[in-house]
């Protein structure tokens, strides 16, 4: 309608304009364009205008003015009448003098040619394009590009503006007519604003699809080459053809083809678009393990190329029919293939084909409906259509592989977490096993060397020959002893609870003592055995026991793998701020097929025709986790062949600051401050003991070391235990931990949830020797943890110094002259609904609750501490804590700052921290 209007309005302006006769005669022949004169894209299309002439004869010159003379009318668009003229010799010049308003007057246009055949054009006297080379003589006729490449940017004045064009067609083969955009004359069309963009933008989705396509080419093709995937074969030749299908149709925005490319055009457009729709069929089949229709998908192949080619031989129209209906065949089989799939496979990889096909076709939709069917003038239309049309199925088909591999990391790493679970809970029940078999161990030795210790100390009823068989004993005992020991120290180590008790020491005195220990042994298997210390006064700052362990077992394992009568020597010397320990022998060696498996636990060399060399295999992981937990290491020196060489590495201290400790007093290692409060326990009446113990011959033993401490009651397990205390309640309790029916962790928590039974102090006597054990047991309230075997004398004087502390206890709680007992529980009690109370102040102090109270501080502390055996502080910091266990027990919302602040905590970090060392666990657990 707006470009209707303007039209009128220039014309209604040009018949008011005063005018002769002559002048009325030219306007009326004269043609006139206006802004309603371009079509829906905005382009005007010169050709199909009204009013061109047609010239056999050059003109004289070109000139902004009307050229050509004696011309005759003559359509640019059909030349058919012309041809039948009898001057026509395939060679002429078209004229047309057109009048231009001012709606389209400075607008910037672009002039294009779309003819094989050669042409000139000029515009007011200006040659503004050359397609080729128009001559009057064939010799010198050159054809225009197949692609007109010469995209040239104008403008049209107001007013009068004359387009002249030389047009020849002598060597225009017949063959290129189907191709010809006007197909009986000449195509001249004027780009609106777009068209001097269109070629950049062409040459860029151009290179961009290409380079993608090409990259997805070269990674199915390196797979397909990888795995022998018949899947990303057939991808690959999707990819590739759709590769070829692309350069095909926008190579021309980066060539000049010449009109011989026509043909390789067509023939590759038809039939690489055919074998797109081919593999990629095959494709989706194939990722899907569906029965593939060879013999139906191969005949429509053939019928389909044979169909394209003869249509591009002989009529190009065909392929208008043939392409749409494979595009409709490829939709219906895709889609009966996606349901099949669906029906085996229920995931995402369906649904990613089909976005992928939708995607491809949408493009080309948009391509043809849109751009070239409707005309829509947008650059970005252009750019989406074709992007969607050529990379949509390959792009999906990659997104299906990546999805194939995403799921398989996934199954994979599924199948490792689960792996590595188990070998947790295998690692974690192998630790148990430990632990537990060690406490079987551990009884039976504690009462065995015991019993013999007390057997050798009695010189006077034994003989020499006695003496002797029972030190055999004895040292078999130390030996199985120590194969426990380790066994338990790599399980600590396991859990990084392996302690170190450092001193400073001589290294070559420490070396030597163990060293010595081992001669006689070296001597009875006829061994060379050499000590070479050369590290004299050099101080080690390191747990005396653990280095023993770590030197015992080189040592040992050179004497056990050395044929008798080798030779066995050891070096010290010190490198670099390190003292090192070199064992090495001139036995077999290690072969090098297991000189890395030889530090992993349970390794045994395998040798089929050597003869059995006892061990268990821990010995040297054992003490290399020693080593580097003094900040050292241990390895094997590989470049010695004479045998095995073992370095042990040591790092060494500073003397200035070292005590060194004296080997020669054997007794420093275990010293005991024996309690000078004998004559004190003397004073009182024996004690009553609760031993709980699972093991006969461990009571007996147990029994027989304490009674002079007081009389003893015995109980099999938790549950008898409890039974006793109903009787009678002792002075202290000793239990172990594993026993049948009740253990004795559950006796520690009944004990501490009676308010008599509470007080009595408890000792752990148990074989379970890692700290976490210990400190979760601690964390009930008892007294005392001590690890089977244990030194009889030891556990004596703790039980009676812990005695003698009981004892005080009470006295103190006579002397104050306190309540009776209810009374303080029922003093506790209201100091404890007080903390409650006020739990959120975290300024409550001991002052205000003796103000309270009114209490002096010092009988505010003595009856609070009398009664719970708990400084006041220590009081009201177990009433928070509990109070916030109960209150994650009823709500397990709660977050962990909002908790803290609840019972009186300003840092939830610090909190925490306290809560985990009480109960064991986090607060939120």
């Amino acid at each position: 309608m707006l470009k209707k209007l303007l039209r009128c309005f220039s014309i209604a302006v040009l018949l008011a304009l005063p005018f002769s006769n002559n002048a009325a005669a030219q306007v009326e022949s004269m043609v006139y364009l206006s802004l309603a004169d371009t079509n829906s894209s905005g382009n005007i299309l010169l050709h199909q205008i009204e009013g061109w002439a047609f010239s056999f004869s050059n003109p004289d010159t070109i000139a902004d003015r009307k050229n050509l003379k004696n011309a005759i009318p003559g359509s640019v668009y059909d030349i058919r009448e012309l041809k039948s003229h009898p001057q026509w010799n395939e060679y002429g010049w078209f004229e047309i003098v057109f009048y231009v308003d001012s709606t389209l007057a400075g607008i910037p246009w672009v002039l294009t040619y779309g003819n094989p055949e050669p042409a000139r054009i000029w515009l007011n006297g200006k040659l503004v394009l050359e397609a080729g080379n128009p001559a009057q003589n064939p010799e010198n006729e050159r054809l225009s590009l197949f692609y007109n490449s010469m995209y040239q940017g104008l403008t049209l004045r107001e007013g009068e503006n004359y387009l002249l064009v030389e047009y020849s067609e002598h060597t225009f083969p017949e063959v290129f007519k189907p191709y010809r955009q006007a197909e009986h004359g000449i195509w001249i069309p004027l780009y609106g604003e777009n068209g001097p963009q269109l070629r950049r933008y062409r040459a860029f989705i151009f290179g961009g699809t290409c380079m993608l396509l090409l990259l997805l080419l070269c990674m199915h093709s390196y797979l397909a080459f990888k795995f022998r995937d018949q899947y990303h074969k057939y991808v690959s030749l999707t990819t590739l053809f759709m590769l070829f299908h692309a350069v095909t149709t926008m190579s021309d925005s980066l060539f000049n083809w010449s009109y011989s490319f026509v043909y390789f055009y067509q023939y590759s457009y038809a039939v690489s678009f055919i074998f797109v729709v081919y593999f990629f069929l095959i494709s989706i089949r194939q990722i899907f393990k569906l029965n593939i229709a060879w013999r139906l998908l191969t005949g429509v192949l053939i019928f389909s190329v044979l169909s394209a080619t003869i249509s591009v031989t002989a009529y190009p129209g065909y392929l208008n029919i043939l392409h749409p209906l494979l595009v409709i065949l490829t939709l219906l089989y895709g889609a009966y293939s996606l349901i099949e799939a669906r029906k085996v496979e229920i995931n995402n990889r369906v649904g990613i084909i089909a976005a992928g096909l939708i995607i491809t076709i949408g493009g080309a939709l948009l391509y043809v409906l849109f751009y070239v069917a409707l005309g829509y003038p947008s650059i970005w239309l252009f750019l989406i259509a074709v992007l969607m049309a050529y990379v949509g199925i390959p792009i999906s088909l990659t997104f299906n592989v990546a999805s194939n591999y995403a799921n398989l990391i996934s199954t994979l790493e599924e199948k490792v977490r689960n792996r590595t679970a188990d070998l947790e809970a295998a690692s974690e029940f192998q630790n148990r096993f430990f632990a537990n078999i060690s406490h079987e161990f551990r009884t039976p030795l504690t009462i065995s060397e015991g019993l013999l210790n007390k057997t050798i100390n009695n010189e006077k009823e034994l003989s020499s020959t006695q003496r002797m068989d029972f030190m055999v004993m004895k040292r078999n005992m130390r030996r199985l002893h120590d194969m426990v020991d380790q066994i338990i120290d790599l399980t600590k180590a396991d859990k990084d609870h392996l302690a170190l008790n450092q001193k400073y020491y001589l290294a070559d005195n420490l070396v030597a003592v163990s060293v010595e220990s081992f001669r006689s042994l070296a001597e009875y298997h006829g061994h060379s055995f050499t000590f070479y210390p050369d590290a004299e006064q050099t101080v080690l700052f390191v747990d005396r026991a653990k280095v023993e362990v770590m030197i015992n077992n080189l040592i040992s394992n050179a004497i056990k793998f050395t044929p008798d009568g080798g030779a066995i020597s050891i070096v010290t010397r010190v490198k670099e701020n390190s003292f090192y320990v070199a064992v090495q022998d001139s036995g077999k060696g290690i072969p090098e097929s297991e000189q890395e498996s030889i530090f992993e636990r349970f390794h045994r060399i395998k040798r089929v025709d050597d003869d059995y060399v006892e061990g268990m295999g821990v010995g040297l992981e054992l003490s290399r986790t020693l080593a580097r937990l003094h900040g050292g290491d241990l390895s094997l020196d590989t470049s010695y062949s004479n045998g095995a060489r073992f370095e042990l590495i040591l790092p060494i201290a500073e003397e200035s600051n070292s005590q060194l400790v004296n080997l020669d007093d054997s007794s420093q290692s275990d010293e005991l401050y024996v309690s000078k409060m004998d004559q004190e326990l003397d004073k009182h009446k024996d004690f009553d003991i609760l031993l709980v113990e699972d093991n006969k011959d461990m009571i007996d033993y147990l029994t027989d070391i304490l009674s002079e401490a007081g009389s003893i009651k015995q109980a099999r397990d938790g549950r008898e235990a409890l039974d006793v205390l109903s009787a009678k309640t002792p002075d202290i309790i000793i239990t172990d931990l594993m026993m049948p029916v009740m253990g004795g962790v559950e006796l520690v928590e009944e004990l501490m949830k009676h308010p008599k039974w509470k007080e009595i102090p408890v000792i752990v006597l148990t074989a379970k020797a890692l700290e976490e054990e210990k400190t979760n047991i601690l964390r009930y309230g008892v007294v005392d943890y001590i690890t089977k075997p244990f030194v009889p004398d030891h556990l004596l004087l703790k039980i009676k110094n812990l005695l003698i502390y009981y004892t005080r206890r009470k006295s103190i709680r006579l002397k104050m002259k306190a309540e009776p007992e209810a009374e303080l529980n029922q003093f506790s009690e209201k100091v404890a609904d007080f903390i409650i109370t006020n739990i959120e102040n975290y300024n409550l102090t001991v002052d205000i609750l003796a103000n309270e109270f009114a209490q002096s501080r010092r009988s505010f502390y003595r009856n609070i501490q009398s009664e719970t055996g708990m400084t006041p502080a220590e009081f009201i910091r177990e009433v928070r804590l509990t109070t916030a266990r109960n209150m994650v027990s009823s709500n397990k919302n709660l977050r962990l700052e909002e908790l803290a602040t609840s019972v009186g905590y300003k840092s939830a970090t610090s909190f925490r921290k306290i809560y985990e060392e009480r109960f064991g666990e986090h607060p939120l657990d």
